[in-house]
């Protein structure tokens, strides 16, 4: 169980780090095409951030950009792998 755990701990880390760098280069493709970005209130208006590059980079077959799947990606494992490591916790 305590390798598991800590499996677990290490893919939510992972998903971290990978979830800070799509964000910063989402946050970089938007300054550069004229967006203003709150860096103080980053952290509340993300969600209206990752929108907007959506928005701005959909493909015109209705797919979205690469990056933003890859930020999608990172949030949901690193919420699934948090919450199984807490699961993993408690069974112990």
């Amino acid at each position: 169980m305590q390798a598991l755990f800590v499996l677990l701990v290490a893919v939510v880390v992972g998903s971290v780090v990978w979830y800070i760098v799509s964000t910063i280069r989402i946050m970089d493709y938007l300054q550069k095409h004229g967006q203003k970005i709150n860096w103080f209130l980053i952290r509340l208006l993300i969600i209206k951030y990752v929108s907007q590059y959506r928005e701005m980079t959909k493909n015109p077959d209705g797919t979205s950009d690469p990056l933003y799947r890859q930020w999608v990606t990172s949030v949901s494992v690193m919420g699934v792998a948090a919450l199984a490591a807490v699961a993993v916790r408690l069974m112990r």
